[in-house]
């Protein structure tokens, strides 16, 4: 059986990416033997995930030893006798993982796209442009994201969402809320990682405004990253107002017990967590930044993230929870279920 290596250049932990990852990589065992190489790591329960699938190699950093990096990648790529690399990543620097896929001997060089942002001229001239010269499959989770990082054709990968475990519960939410004290609360929720795409200091002066009209309001943040400690300093005056949940195995409960999910992301790819929420049948609140092929239930509201705190706040405010129950069925309909996701997937790995 042929050999592929499945590139993380993002810490791995319990987010979207990671969750396209895992899939994709189950789904490419039907058709070679899969390991991993990390660029940064990954939390203990993703780790083990790793474990059962292939060996994971653990990559020097990427941005402070850039040329170590490639030799280390190019050396694991020829022991291993790896036929195909498969990259995950978020922009042009995924040409440093073909530099070291390509000298080691992979003639397949899958990058997959999970995120836009708008790019520097230069890096868009230098790394970007030995990106497209180097990748000899390239991927994109949407068109937007695809459009704006490849130069040529490139195949679409929609995220997908398992529509039963995320099927609306009024059980699982009331058990939820009231496990969270939050039972008689106007609960908003954000699931993602302390990175500053994500745009949490925004989300936080947002729910101050909230808070002036609702004083039930509470904000739920589930997640890790980098920027955790430095938002709990900015929530400090908020107190029992703000719920940090930490990285959460089940998104979906917490989900169940949102009354509206906010993102203000800076950029985005095609957010799962965005389908997600909308599965759960929550109304949604997203940046403008964010591309409109997630909004694929009637309940979702874009803002201008040039548009002031009170209109958001009002905005968040006025949204009505409607046929939860039936959300999910509406998800799967339009072609967003994990079952669609895997079907195209098993396309492409199979034709590699």
């Amino acid at each position: 059986m042929p050999r592929m290596l499945v590139v993380a250049t993002t810490p791995l932990c319990m987010d979207g990416l990671t969750a396209v990852l895992l899939r994709m990589a189950e789904i490419a065992k039907q058709y070679f033997q899969v390991d991993f190489a990390l660029g940064e790591g990954a939390e203990d329960s993703v780790s083990e995930k790793l474990k059962e699938i292939g060996i994971a190699y653990l990559l020097p950093n990427r941005s402070r030893k850039t040329l170590k990096y490639i030799r280390f990648l190019s050396r694991v790529v020829k022991s291993g006798s790896y036929t195909a690399v498969y990259i995950h990543g978020n922009s042009g620097t995924m040409a440093v993982d073909l530099i070291g896929a390509k000298l080691g001997g992979a003639t397949v060089r899958i990058t997959h796209c999970h995120n836009w942002a708008k790019q520097p001229a230069l890096k868009r001239l230098t790394l970007g442009t030995l990106m497209n010269h180097l990748a000899t499959h390239p991927v994109s989770c949407g068109m937007k994201a695809g459009e704006a990082l490849y130069s040529g054709s490139f195949t679409l990968i929609p995220n997908g969402v398992d529509t039963k475990k995320f099927k609306f519960s009024q059980m699982t939410r009331e058990e939820q809320r009231d496990n969270l004290n939050i039972s008689d609360c106007f609960a908003v929720g954000h699931i993602g990682r302390f990175t500053k795409q994500k745009n949490h200091e925004r989300l936080l002066r947002i729910f101050r405004e909230v808070r002036k009209i609702r004083e039930d309001a509470v904000l739920m943040l589930c997640g890790t990253g980098e920027l955790l400690q430095e938002v709990k300093e900015q929530a400090k005056d908020l107190g029992e107002a703000v719920r940090f949940c930490g990285s959460v195995a089940k998104p979906q409960n917490y989900m169940m017990a949102m009354d509206v999910f906010v993102l203000p992301s800076f950029f985005e790819g095609f957010p799962l967590v965005g389908v997600e929420a909308q599965t759960c049948g929550l109304p949604c609140v997203f940046s403008d930044a964010i591309t409109r092929e997630v909004a694929v239930a009637p309940n979702v509201e874009y803002l201008s993230l040039e548009e002031d705190d009170r209109m958001w706040a009002k905005t968040i405010c006025n949204m009505k929870c409607k046929d939860r129950d039936s959300a999910a069925e509406r998800i799967a309909a339009a072609g967003y279920d994990i079952e669609t996701m895997r079907k195209r997937a098993e396309e492409f790995l199979s034709s590699l």
